[in-house]
């Protein structure tokens, strides 16, 4: 994987850092400035809107007490299972 993320990368990592972050009991307030951004700014990596660089990705994955593969491991193959997934769905419409 490039130093980009796509659409289908975001989605799984803004998913995978709101899991965690709900479960671990943090507000996106709170996540936020435990991480060293704002709320908004948070909030729009977990809605896709902005790609977070990777000195972030790794101060969530501090923050959130996993490694940073517990957030990125396998997007590639995820990102292509979701492809295909979505084809298909797509197709059957």
């Amino acid at each position: 994987m490039g130093n980009r993320f796509t659409d289908t990368h975001l989605r799984i990592l803004g998913q995978a850092v709101k899991a965690i972050r709900e479960a671990r009991g943090y507000s996106v307030t709170e996540f936020a400035e435990a991480v060293g951004t704002t709320r908004s700014y948070m909030a729009n990596i977990e809605q896709l809107r902005k790609q977070p660089s990777y000195q972030l990705v790794v101060a969530i994955a501090r923050e959130l007490a996993v490694p940073v593969t517990a957030i990125t491991v396998n997007l590639d193959t995820i990102a292509e299972e979701m492809a295909v997934v979505e084809a298909a769905n797509q197709a059957a419409s």
